[in-house]
């Protein structure tokens, strides 16, 4: 492999993680959410289980939007 193709190679992996980090909608691993909300990561799998918390279709990450969602409607019922 050439010098060039792997700066070609490394330029588009930080591009990618650049553009996953600075997007609007920034997407959280469910241990994460866990660990900002102080609950254990087996209540998060729950509450997307069963709908309360939208996931990406692999269900293994959670967007700011949907847990702010989430928390919203947690805490408007009360």
């Amino acid at each position: 492999m050439e010098i060039q193709e792997i700066i070609s190679i490394v330029d588009q992996a930080v591009y990618k993680a650049l553009d996953r980090f600075y997007r609007k909608d920034r997407l959280y691993s469910i241990n994460s959410i866990a660990k900002r909300l102080h609950v254990h990561h087996t209540t998060i799998k729950n509450l997307c289980k069963e709908g309360f918390i939208k996931t990406t279709l692999d269900g293994k990450f959670i967007s700011e939007e949907a847990i702010n969602e989430y928390l919203k409607n947690k805490y408007d019922q009360k």
